[in-house]
């Protein structure tokens, strides 16, 4: 009799395992599915190859890499967000309809003066960061060895995430608030004169 120990049924199982994927993979070469899965990746290879031997998409990948990405995503992470407020806030049905168009016009201005502001802010310390950010690489130079790139990166970084998060966060919000209530005041006032105007047309 066979004895039958935990390494015996280990690997008992992992060729059992291996056959069944054989098997299926046999399988799998056979389907219609794997011949258009096939055909649909050598034609995106082909597309694809086709595209970057083309001067207007070469031209577009050189601009695009000069592009810092990380502060690309901070403004585009900022836009969707304020986008998807407005839209929450036109859509609820919790808040009332007079205070929805106020609402939805300081988000929006919010959104577009952050976005702005962040972005000269973040240009406008730029230099005087790079500066920080050489002094202290030299003074942990000892520490920090071979990733003084990485902590260069990791340090440009967090200077853009904290400047997003406080220009939109804190800075605007209070800043542009009374201006955006100015706003709404007129908006307002230009929608009751409007009214009146239909009003008086109607009756007429």
């Amino acid at each position: 009799m066979v004895r039958v120990t935990p390494v015996t049924r280990a690997m008992t199982s992992t060729k059992n395992r291996q056959t069944i994927g054989q098997t299926l993979n046999k399988a799998w070469e056979k389907t219609p599915m794997k011949h258009g899965t096939d055909l649909l990746v050598d034609g995106l290879a082909n597309t694809i190859g086709w595209a970057a031997n083309k001067k207007p998409v070469q031209a577009a990948a050189k601009a695009l890499s000069k592009i810092d990405s990380f502060r690309f995503m901070s403004g585009v992470v900022g836009v969707t967000l304020s986008s998807f407020y407005i839209r929450e806030t036109l859509k609820s049905k919790k808040i009332e309809p007079e205070q929805k168009r106020p609402l939805a016009i300081n988000q929006a201005m919010v959104g577009l003066v952050s976005l702005v502001g962040s972005y000269t802010i973040d240009n406008t310390i730029e230099k005087r960061y790079d500066n920080f950010t050489k002094t202290y690489l030299k003074v942990n130079e000892k520490t920090i060895g071979k990733n003084a790139a990485l902590y260069e990166k990791g340090l440009k970084n967090a200077k853009t995430l904290i400047v997003f998060a406080l220009v939109y966060r804190y800075f605007v919000p209070v800043f542009i608030t009374p201006f955006a209530n100015k706003l709404s005041a007129l908006d307002k006032k230009k929608l009751d004169s409007k009214a009146a105007a239909n009003g008086a047309h109607n009756k007429a």
